[in-house]
């Protein structure tokens, strides 16, 4: 199984993500939000991968709340700021 990149690499990997998005001049990427998901959610969700998935997402206070066949996973979403 592959290891998770620290939780630095991960928030220089969407770092680098945000420049290249203002640098490639996306339309109205001020608008983008990009977030760094929790790598145990992330493990725990990939437990329950299927060719056919059906998910109920919701989002709300900084917080993700996904349901997958009965199974539910919580996780806290850090945002990371689109400012170059």
């Amino acid at each position: 199984m592959a290891q998770h990149p620290s939780e630095s690499e991960r928030y220089l990997v969407a770092r680098v993500l945000v420049r290249e998005v203002v640098e490639a001049k996306v339309h109205r990427a001020e608008a983008i939000e990009i977030h760094l998901l929790d790598a145990v959610l992330l493990d725990a969700i990939v437990g329950t991968l299927d060719r056919s998935n059906k998910w109920e997402l919701s989002i709300s206070g900084g917080a993700l709340y996904l349901d997958i066949a009965g199974k539910s996973f919580e996780g806290a979403l850090a945002r990371v700021l689109a400012k170059a």
